[in-house]
């Protein structure tokens, strides 16, 4: 037991170290002995765990995931309304985003064709994503939040058009390193497009300020009381 549980601090340690160093350099410029190095291990030690530099940077990614994926549960769950959960969700998304960003995600794909690795990796992540919202969507519609005439047409449009921000993002930034305006401008139009899904789904309730969510909403009202 004790002995699972060292492993299991050392691969989170060996992870760790090459999140920061593949976001700090790149993958190509980053070798596995100085990512043992990072983690306070001998190379060959790190050998025992990743064969490959190439399989621990896929592993980098699937933690992000996983902590995305873990949050989105969270989220599922909540009592809060389908609309504050979605809003909850998009921004998640966007944390999620940002976080692949800094992996320096196009290194990797421009490295001895490694693009179709991420394109399967990133279509599973997809398919699984349709799930969580049409879930979400599915549940505004039978608690009579939502009224859409298809939760899972629904979630395909959303996904779609999230996509879409992003691969904006991704082509204005392809050859800079994205700083933080940038990003603000991406949660903004995240923001913004949410609250106009919203205006257009909900059943019967006034619509919010366009580009404003729930949480700006709270706070100007306590500024004005």
């Amino acid at each position: 037991m004790a002995n699972n549980l060292a492993q299991t601090g050392t691969v989170t340690g060996i992870i760790e170290a090459a999140a920061r160093l593949f976001s700090r350099f790149g993958y190509t410029r980053v070798t596995m002995e100085e990512i043992a190095a990072e983690a306070g291990l001998k190379k060959g030690s790190l050998y025992y765990y990743y064969a490959a530099k190439e399989d621990l940077f896929r592993e980098v990614v699937e933690t992000r995931r996983n902590e995305f994926r873990s949050r989105v549960m969270l989220i599922l769950k909540a009592s809060e309304s389908a609309s504050e959960r979605l809003e909850d969700y998009a921004l998640a998304r966007f944390d999620y985003f940002k976080n692949l960003q800094a992996l320096n995600i196009p290194d990797f794909r421009e490295s001895s064709g490694r693009a179709r690795v991420l394109m399967e990796m990133f279509t599973r992540h997809a398919q699984e994503e349709l799930e969580w919202l049409t879930e979400l969507l599915e549940s505004g519609r039978l608690r009579g939040e939502f009224h859409v005439p298809s939760s899972r047409k629904m979630a395909e449009l959303l996904l779609h058009v999230l996509q879409g921000l992003r691969l904006r993002f991704m082509r204005e930034s392809e050859n800079l390193r994205p700083d933080n305006a940038a990003f603000t401008r991406l949660r903004r139009e995240i923001v913004m497009f949410t609250g106009v899904l919203l205006t257009g789904i909900q059943c019967g309730r006034p619509a919010r300020p366009t580009g404003t969510s729930r949480v700006t909403t709270r706070v100007r009202g306590r500024k004005q009381r």
